[in-house]
């Protein structure tokens, strides 16, 4: 089988990218649906143990680090 370095889309030139239908066509479009419902129906099936009394604490304080942590990037990067 030969291939066919013509019809190759240099993905590095923004210009060759696929624009509006092209790019969002039903089938992605499905295949996104599909992966955020899977994603959904995890959720609401698996018992949620975040604000469990026993780790509310050390969800918070995760939660704390975090806000501090991109809180310094958000202020060195303006």
């Amino acid at each position: 089988m030969k291939a066919r370095f013509d019809t190759v889309c240099n993905l590095d030139e923004p210009t060759s990218w696929p624009k509006g239908f092209e790019k969002w066509n039903p089938m992605v479009l499905f295949r996104i649906s599909l992966y955020l419902g899977a994603c959904i129906i995890g959720l609401l099936s698996f018992s949620n143990s975040l604000f469990d009394p026993h780790t509310m604490t050390i969800t918070f304080t995760i939660g704390l680090l975090g806000v501090w942590r991109y809180g310094w990037w958000f202020t060195h990067a303006v």
